[in-house]
Order: structure tokens, then C-alpha cells, then sequence
């Protein structure tokens, strides 16, 4: 378990949870910047059968969980508060400044997990009320002592009231009379009389000119935010773009479809295996080989594909791929195709 974290089950509505609280926030909570509540919601795709997580799945789930708490962190300075699992769905809360940040991360996190359901919503919640008094335990016991199951509080409007009990309807109070004092309108004020004012002699009316209109500068709206840029990243897409280059410089016609091969190196046959259960089967051909070319054992994954080599598509799938592999521990090590000429 990470420092400062606390991991219980309890029961809602009836429904076995299992609830991830993130305590060291409460020392900071609520963040006056961080006003808005970012619940996304994922869908396992095995549940156990009582709805909360099978071990197999949790490799997957634990990746989802770092690419959320990068993106939103990265992009948006967002407080990963805390996670609850429970009927199948798992469900992640943060806490950022803007409710408009969340659909990028969205959408980026439904491409690179194809095969689960991600959705999620954003609600202002300035005073961090869902994680206080959903996520955290109800009873400070529970954070101190890690018991396995916190001790809901009961609601007193459900609680049934003793058959020896009496309902009393109490009168209205009465109040003494108060004496009621006459106030006496005020005297009517009499007119201020008013003279012109006379104009010094040898002087003429002046007409006052109006102002001249002030142009108006219209001001260029703020650049859109970005994440920050991956170091990795940015020198994958750098040996891409130069290999793109070469291509052209040979008489390439990048519109034209051919197969394009993305090779990545992983650590042990494990990883690579749980990397290429993440990709999807129906857009890549998948393929497997061991090396020890550098005195080091290493497992490579080939996906191919059928796709253009302009510069948008290419970059858009190396940038998926080289995301993924990181979450298992993968290198993308190279684009390999062929020149495609006009006949």
C-alpha cells in the first residue's frame, strides 16, 4: 500500500465496496484552486463475483490508474483523492480546477484502453465534500487502526421511534401587546427659489465638442493549455520525423497505404505479454522474437499496420504505442516500411 493511503470495505446501499481513501490530502483539504470534482468511472471487464476486482485483472486497472493520475496531475495539477470498486465498476476521483481539462484526458484514455469502458463526469465540489465523507472513513478509528470495514453512520430520520412515545403538538407563542406610538409626518420643505446665473460681460456660449472615440484594440484569446511534453516521448517522435525525412527524400508518396511495423523492447515475457493484451488485436498483426544481440535477453514486439506515412497518422499511433508500452516497462525502439513510388 503507498504512503498515505488507506484501503477498506464497507457496505453501500447494500453493495460490497472496496474503497481507497488518499488520508494525507486531508491536511490540505479543501484546495480553494482545486474546486472541482473529476469522477471517472471504469468497467471491469471480469468482475469477481461479488463485483469487486479478480487478481488478474488488477495489472490492468493499476495501469489505467498511473496514465490518470499522470494526465490529470500533468495537465491540470489535479489531487488523485481516492478510488472505489464495487458492482463491477471501479470508479477514480480527483480534484482539479477546471471541469472543461477532463474531456481530453477522456478520450486519450479511452484510445489507449480500447477494450474497457471509460467514462466519467466533473461537478464543482469546493469544499471536498466526496472525498470527506464518501472516500475517507466515517470513523476515525478505521484510518488509525486499518480495520477492514468502516462503521457507517446512521441516518436519524430512519431510526423508528419507541411505541411508548408521544407526539405533543406545543401552541403558538403569545406574544404581549405593544404599544403602537403615533409618528407624525414631517413638515413639507418649501422650494429652494432659483436665478440664472449671469454671464460675465464681453463673454460668449462655448459648445462643448464631444470626445474623440477611442480605438479599440482587440486582444488575441489565450493559447489553449498542453500537458506537458514526455522527454521519451518527444525523442521517439524525433527519431520518427527524421526516419519520415529519409522516406521523402527518396521519393516517397506518404498518402499512399503500405504496411508500417512498430517495434518495442520489453524487460521479461511477462510485460510483453500483458502490453500486447492491451493493444488491439483488429488494428495491429502481432509478432513475437527474443534477441541477446547486446549481451542482454530482450522480448520484441512487432505491430504492423496498414496506414499512410504522413506525418499526423504516424505520429498519432507512435505516440499511443510508446504511452502503453511505459505502462509495462516497454521501449519503443523503431519504425520500419517501405518507399512507395509512382509507377
Amino acid at each position: 500500500m503507498k504512503d498515505g493511503w488507506q484501503t477498506y470495505e464497507t457496505e453501500v446501499d447494500g453493495l460490497l465496496c472496496s474503497i481507497s481513501a488518499h488520508l494525507a490530502l486531508k491536511e490540505q483539504a479543501p484546495d480553494p484552486h482545486l474546486g472541482v470534482c473529476y469522477v471517472i468511472r471504469v468497467g471491469l471487464l471480469a468482475p469477481a463475483a461479488n463485483g469487486l476486482v479478480e487478481r488478474e485483472e488488477q495489472l490492468a486497472l493499476d495501469a489505467i490508474e498511473r496514465e490518470l493520475d499522470d494526465s490529470l496531475a500533468g495537465m491540470a495539477g489535479a489531487a488523485f483523492a481516492g478510488h472505489i470498486t464495487g458492482g463491477g465498476t471501479r470508479d477514480f476521483f480527483f480534484y482539479g480546477p477546471m471541469a472543461e481539462l477532463l474531456d481530453p484526458v477522456l478520450a486519450q484514455m479511452q484510445a489507449d484502453f480500447p477494450h474497457y469502458t471509460i467514462v466519467g463526469g466533473a461537478e464543482p465540489d469546493p469544499n471536498w465534500e466526496q472525498f470527506l465523507y464518501t472516500i475517507c472513513p466515517a470513523d476515525p478509528a478505521v484510518a488509525s487502526a486499518g480495520a477492514e470495514a468502516a462503521v457507517p453512520v446512521p441516518d436519524l430520520a430512519d431510526v423508528p421511534l419507541s411505541e411508548d412515545f408521544e407526539t405533543v403538538e406545543l401552541p403558538p407563542p403569545v406574544l404581549p401587546p405593544q404599544p403602537v406610538t403615533d409618528i407624525a409626518p414631517p413638515a413639507p420643505r418649501a422650494p429652494v427659489p432659483t436665478q440664472p446665473i449671469p454671464r460675465p460681460p464681453g463673454t460668449q456660449p462655448v459648445a462643448i465638442q464631444p470626445a474623440p472615440p477611442v480605438p479599440v484594440t482587440e486582444i488575441a484569446p489565450p493559447a489553449p493549455m498542453r500537458a506537458p511534453e514526455d522527454p521519451q516521448l518527444e525523442l521517439v517522435q524525433s527519431k520518427i520525423d527524421k526516419r519520415l525525412e529519409q522516406l521523402l527524400a527518396a521519393g516517397d508518396l506518404p498518402e499512399r497505404e503500405r504496411p508500417v511495423s512498430h517495434w518495442i523492447a520489453f524487460r521479461d515475457e511477462e510485460l510483453r505479454r500483458d502490453f500486447l493484451q492491451q493493444v488491439n488485436h483488429g488494428e495491429f498483426e502481432q509478432e513475437t522474437l527474443e534477441t541477446n544481440d547486446d549481451g542482454s535477453m530482450k522480448w520484441w514486439a512487432r505491430l504492423e499496420k496498414s496506414q499512410t506515412t504522413e506525418a499526423q497518422s504516424v505520429r498519432a499511433t507512435v505516440s499511443r504505442l510508446v504511452k502503453i508500452a511505459a505502462n509495462y516497462g516497454g521501449e519503443y525502439d523503431a519504425l520500419e516500411t517501405c518507399v512507395s513510388k509512382r509507377v
